[in-house]
């Protein structure tokens, strides 16, 4: 196997700071692949035991968290044998108190399905597989650790043990809760906007993280409309006409995408799409 590069202190592909390995080679050909000259098989360096030494070494302090494979396509059948090389000699010095990312272009129910040896004892030992082909038209710079929202974070080792997949919800409940706030932000700076009425974004900033915290999704979201409007009026300055104004587009926030967000559903895909509406 070949590898295109080696990124120390990377905070980009993983939680904590990481040093991330790019295999070289992969036959995906995702249009629009941020690292498209990695997809040649014979592009870069040799991977050697040198190379190994030399990542574990990188981590081998309390501050780094462990490493990340990206390719390339770590998972290919041409490379997935030297990888187990690099993942068994983590776990070896680092046992599990240092974490794995792996990335690949493959479906995770898809390679457990076609069962390469190397590849099943990758999965097997690392913690995160990033899963799924780089669909452009999905691209999305709000997701954490991913490129389109079609791919997952999947904690591997764990649905392995547990035989049923599991996605890694710590990491996409930051995503979802951060566009949440991005969005809301949108919403109410282009509706005061509309309305005449100047807005204040270090307020509205100051709002959006008031009430979008972790436990934001509950049951009495009329409760927290209310609270909104309250919170609002008392800090803007509005006329009976802008309030009126005001007044229907938060009824219209509240029963358009209050339910979607306040449920707690996944938004993640049409979130854009109901902002617009509104």
């Amino acid at each position: 196997m070949k590898y295109a590069n080696i990124k120390y202190h990377d905070v980009a592909n993983g939680t904590g700071i990481r040093t991330s390995l790019f295999v070289s080679g992969c036959n995906n050909n995702c249009p629009g692949c941020f690292n498209k000259e990695a997809q040649d098989f014979n592009f870069g360096e040799e991977f050697t035991d040198d190379i190994i030494h030399k990542i574990l070494d990188s981590v081998d302090d309390d501050f780094h968290d462990g490493i990340s494979i990206l390719g390339g396509e770590p998972l290919d059948p041409k490379n997935a044998p030297d990888v187990l090389r690099l993942v068994k000699s983590f776990r070896d010095k680092y046992g599990y108190d240092k974490s794995i990312w792996v990335y690949t272009g493959y479906i995770f129910e898809n390679l457990v399905d076609i069962g390469n040896p190397s590849v099943i004892d990758i999965l097997n030992s690392i913690d995160i597989l990033v899963d799924g082909p780089f669909i452009e038209s999905q691209k999305s710079l709000l997701l954490k650790f991913r490129g389109s929202r079609n791919q997952r974070i999947i904690l591997s080792r764990k649905s392995f043990i547990t035989g049923k997949l599991t996605i890694c919800e710590e990491v996409m409940k930051g995503e979802r809760n951060e566009l949440i706030k991005i969005n809301l932000n949108d919403f109410i700076k282009v509706k005061l906007s509309q309305s005449g009425v100047k807005y204040y974004t270090d307020y509205i900033d100051n709002f959006t993280d008031k009430y979008l915290t972790d436990n934001v999704i509950k049951e009495n979201r009329e409760e927290i409309i209310r609270q909104y409007k309250e919170d609002l009026f008392s800090k803007l300055s509005i006329d009976d006409n802008h309030e009126a104004y005001l007044e229907m587009q938060l009824y219209d926030f509240a029963h358009v995408f209050g339910p979607k967000l306040f449920a707690g559903s996944d938004i993640l895909a049409d979130a854009n799409i109901e902002i617009r509406r509104i």
